[in-house]
């Protein structure tokens, strides 16, 4: 297209009090409008974004387009970032599962999980506690379905993982001695089969640090590889 196609409507438009909207929408419209206009473009001036001097539109668009590129080289960053993360974590993970399927009991398996998420998963404190016949036996670590029912219901009401600031009393039962150091909680009923088999709870002292909104598809698959264990596992 040449550039007697834009002097027409350009000519007309003289006596007429143009908008922002429609010279937004008429530059929309033609987008090579410029192309054929490269005096007009060079006189054109604008605010630089970060110093408020006048400066070209050329200038600007150049300020604009280096501003995108930190911003998009800052998400690429992040994303390495988190993708090396996500690879230590499910590193982490695997080994975790591996040494846990050759646990041959509960104290093994309450001792090897403890361990592995207060120092290789960072959190201050952890109790996994089973689910069996009888009541509340704190060194044990063992508590019945009934027990949970009534004073850890709101956790236990299904499979989800629940993230946040418990009670008081929640955190008094499920991490005892340790409960002052507790200032959010991830705590995950471990269910096998539709049957409650076990309890367990990750502390952090930070009251932020656990949030209901978080992702816990890891944590989840952790708790189903116990949940399994307990569930085969002879009381």
């Amino acid at each position: 297209m040449n550039e007697a196609t834009y002097k027409t409507p350009v000519t007309l438009l003289d006596d007429l009090e143009l908008d922002e909207e429609q010279v937004a929408r008429y530059l929309a419209q033609h987008a090579d409008f410029f192309e054929h206009q490269a005096t007009l473009l060079n006189s054109l001036s604008v605010p630089h974004p970060a110093h408020g001097e006048t400066v070209s539109l050329v200038e600007r668009q150049v300020a604009s387009l280096r501003n995108e590129n930190n911003q998009l080289k800052q998400q690429l960053g992040l994303l390495i970032s988190n993708a090396g993360e996500n690879d230590e974590l499910l590193e982490k993970t695997k080994t975790l599962v591996l040494s846990l399927i050759s646990a041959g009991s509960f104290e093994q398996l309450k001792l090897l999980v403890e361990q592995s998420m207060t120092r290789e998963f960072g959190s201050n404190c952890c109790r996994l506690w089973r689910v069996m016949e009888g009541g509340y036996e704190r060194k044990k670590q063992h508590l019945s379905e009934q027990y949970a029912d009534k004073h850890l219901k709101r956790i236990i009401k299904d499979e989800h993982p629940n993230c946040g600031i418990l009670k008081d009393d929640e955190k008094q039962i499920l991490f005892d001695e340790k409960s002052s150091e507790v200032g959010s909680a991830a705590t995950l009923p471990l269910f096998c089969d539709g049957k409650l088999v076990g309890i367990l709870s990750i502390g952090n002292g930070d009251p932020d640090y656990y949030r209901n909104n978080m992702s816990t598809s890891l944590l989840s698959f952790i708790g189903a590889v116990i949940a399994r264990i307990l569930c085969d596992m002879p009381e």
